[in-house]
């Protein structure tokens, strides 16, 4: 071809050390496929389908966002065969596969094949393609790509902040800086790469990487340390846009190319992008793709199967969105008003994407896989749950913040753990609330949260789950589900009016325990019982949950005072907080921060 090729994402193979779900990468309807190290083979009489969530092209997405004026598959294989391309869209509330074009191929040698995409695109229009071989074939390579050179250069700053990981941070800064050099070798100057890695823990030892670069940090949690990630591509080593990514997460580097090329080909200078969040068991399910905050955090297309077609066709149609998660958020950074909020952790990226007014978007097979947030529920955790959700309202201007709303949304999210006998987590909620109280001071002066821990080491310390020696001893027991309407409306009718068994005398209820899984939040689990062993997601340890009536209207009586506080300070807090949030989310405000604990380094305090 006499017109240059500029690829705008690959169809990439699993890594088995990131994810061994192949269905993510490719789909075998018939026939068999091998995954070689640089190719797919492809039996004779086989059919492999790349109707997959990283495999199919979001050609409306891509239409309706960048400069793009043409698309093309190509692809580079040898045998035999019939490549078939398909276009996936929705009509009349339903999504339905066309066939676009079928290109026969017959070479004993690796030839390279161009297929023209279409030019009329609606929204939520997905492009894949099929194999059908009649003989072996070997598929080298499959690119979607265009003619339309970048719109911009795009220099990517890759923000990783870490405490005490230094396992997964190697391995991520192994694989990360692998792709930069990729990057740097490629033929086209428009792209730049780096990877700071900020590390609040001060110890981690990385072996030279090119392309990297560790930042010593104080332990300022996601907040403090994504913030100096900021500071250091908006100063240091000035770049276009930033990447901000969990050093727990894994995520292909092809999520971040796609990130990249988006960037340099996109209509509007404000377009940041939030990657997925996957399960990392089972890994092909979707935790989280853009969320909204709505009185509480609302992850969208929670739980769907991306082996599915449909899913990945729902999944595709744009849907407003306020927030991405900090697991993989990419942003222009002439658009940044704002550093982050000192929340230390949990809450900084839902207000960092209420400040700012970009332009989100997501866009499939930019994902990451995390952990189960359900195995790091504690009271640290709703500690701080409590505390930001609080406060997004006490700081947005287009939030809801009456009296009604934040008593509801306050009484809501403190009952849930208690009628669980999460007592310790009430506590932890509750001194959450307190702290709210204090005002803008409070935040100044605890950014590294030295007078919180303290106070909630001892709920930490109640909290713990003990070793289980003998595991064959517990085994997960349901009680029976109601099936009928009115046994459904009848429990939940005595959940509510004896806060779940709470207002019952203890003769009613049930000595005998049942072992429930953590994350298991339905409350029917707990009404009738005197106390329930909860199991951690390794299966190996737990924690008793008993039932203790004193101590729940103890900490209810806590809740009513606080929430009356809360009221009767609504305004004054609104108006201390609205005039204090310039300040506090300033560079001047971190760099103080950074300095302050330097020289206390120095000082060897």
């Amino acid at each position: 071809m006499s017109e240059h090729f500029y690829p705008l994402q690959s169809v990439i193979l699993p890594d088995p050390t990131l994810c061994s779900e192949t269905r993510l990468y490719y789909k075998v309807t018939n026939g068999l496929v091998v995954s070689e190290e640089t190719a797919l083979r492809v039996a004779d009489t086989s059919t492999v389908s790349f109707d997959t969530w990283f495999g199919g092209f979001s050609i409306g997405k891509w239409q309706r966002l960048s400069t793009c004026e043409s698309f093309v598959l190509k692809l580079s294989l040898e045998g035999k065969g019939l490549i078939t391309l398909y276009r996936q869209r929705r009509y009349k509330g339903r999504f339905y596969s066309q066939v676009l074009q079928e290109r026969p191929y017959d070479t004993t040698s690796a030839e390279t094949f161009f297929l023209p995409l279409p030019h009329e695109i609606k929204q939520g229009d997905r492009l894949f393609f099929v194999l059908s071989t009649e003989q072996s074939t070997r598929l080298h390579r499959a690119q979607w790509g265009t003619y339309t050179p970048p719109a911009r250069s795009v220099y990517l700053g890759l923000v990783i902040t870490t405490f005490n990981r230094q396992e997964a941070v190697i391995a991520s800064a192994q694989r990360l800086s692998q792709f930069i050099q990729q990057v740097d070798q490629s033929a086209d100057s428009s792209f730049r790469v780096a990877l700071a890695i900020v590390d609040n823990g001060r110890n981690l030892s990385l072996p030279p990487l090119p392309g990297v670069q560790v930042i010593p940090n104080p332990n300022l949690g996601g907040a403090g340390g994504f913030a100096r990630g900021l500071y250091h591509f908006k100063h240091e080593n000035p770049a276009t846009h930033c990447l901000f990514m969990d050093d727990d997460a894994a995520c292909e580097p092809e999520s971040i190319w796609r990130t990249l090329q988006l960037l340099a080909y996109a209509k509007e200078d404000r377009l940041a992008i939030a990657g997925a969040m996957l399960r990392d068991a089972p890994a092909y399910l979707l935790h989280e793709k853009g969320a909204r905050f709505r009185y509480h955090c609302m992850p969208l297309q929670h739980n769907r199967d991306l082996r599915l077609s449909k899913v990945l066709a729902d999944v595709e149609l744009p849907t407003p969105f306020d927030y991405g998660g900090w697991w993989f958020f990419a942003f222009p950074l002439h658009h940044v008003t704002h550093y982050p909020f000192p929340f230390f952790v949990r809450g900084d990226d839902v207000q960092f994407g209420l400040a700012h007014r970009f332009n989100l978007e997501t866009l499939n097979g930019v994902s990451v896989w995390g952990d189960d947030f359900t195995a790091k529920e504690g009271p640290v955790s709703k500690y701080l749950d409590m505390r930001h959700h609080l406060m997004q309202h006490l700081l947005t201007e287009r939030l809801p913040s009456g009296a009604v709303i934040l008593t509801a949304m306050v009484w809501w999210q403190w009952l849930r753990p208690g009628l669980r006998f999460h007592y310790a987590i009430e506590e932890a909620q509750l001194m959450a609330l307190e702290d709210v109280l204090k005002g803008p001071d409070f935040w100044a002066r605890n950014a590294d949260m030295h007078e919180t821990f303290p106070r909630l080491r001892p709920l930490i310390e109640e909290s713990a789950p003990q070793p289980i020696e003998d595991i064959s001893a517990f085994s997960i027991a349901y009680p029976p589900i109601p099936r009928s309407r009115l046994r459904i409306w009848g429990a939940r009718l005595i959940k509510l009016i004896t806060l779940n068994g709470h207002l019952l005398p203890p003769f009613l209820l049930q000595k005998q325990p049942i072992v429930v899984e953590k994350g298991d939040a339905r409350l029917e689990m707990f009404t009738w019982k005197l106390s329930v062993f909860q199991l951690e997601p390794d299966g190996r340890q737990g924690i008793w949950l008993k039932r203790d009536y004193r101590r729940f209207f103890r900490l209810m009586g806590r809740l009513s005072k606080l929430t009356l506080q809360m009221i009767i300070k609504r305004r004054a807090l609104i108006r201390a907080y609205r005039q204090a949030y310039p300040h506090l989310t300033s560079e001047a405000f971190w760099q103080s921060w950074f300095e302050q604990q330097k020289l206390k380094g120095a000082a060897g305090e």
